[in-house]
This record gives structure tokens, sequence and C-alpha cells, in this order.
């Protein structure tokens, strides 16, 4: 099975969310304290604000169908996840 993956980048992380296993509950989006996600017109998240990302890890753990994966990428300036250096 070919899965579809929605995948945002930035310099700090790779956001990927399986559009496959994401049965579109919406927790991931209720939950990010960053704002991350927008849900188009059929619930499925997308990472549009990426850039904001923090790499709480909160999505991944909180996701039940362990649909989205968070990647860091590069290098937040000397900051850890959450901001704390």
């Amino acid at each position: 099975m070919n899965n579809k993956f929605t995948e945002k980048t930035n310099s700090a992380v790779t956001i990927l969310v399986n559009q496959d296993w994401c049965k579109r509950c919406g927790i991931c989006s209720a939950f990010c304290p960053a704002g991350v996600y927008d849900t188009d017109d059929f619930g499925l998240p997308s990472p549009v604000h990426h850039e904001r990302c923090t790499s709480c890890m909160l999505c991944v753990m909180l996701c039940p169908d362990f649909a989205i994966d968070v990647i860091e990428t590069g290098d937040r300036g000397g900051m850890g996840a959450m901001g704390q250096g």
C-alpha cells in the first residue's frame, strides 16, 4: 500500500502526517500548544504553521493512530524542545 503523507519542513523540524492512517479525530489540532495544525474541509490535519513547531511531541504522543511524526532536522540556535536551552 502506498501511504499518502502531508510533509512540511522548516529549518528545525520535518512534520509528517500519514493521511491513510489518520482518522481525522482532531486531537493534534486541539492539543498543539503552538497552533501548528489546521484542518481541511474533510478534517484532515495539515501542519500549515510548521514554523511554529517547538518539537514538544504532544501531537505524536496523543495521536491514537500513530499518524504523525516530528523529526528534528536542524539547529534551534541552542534551544531544545519547548524552547529551553
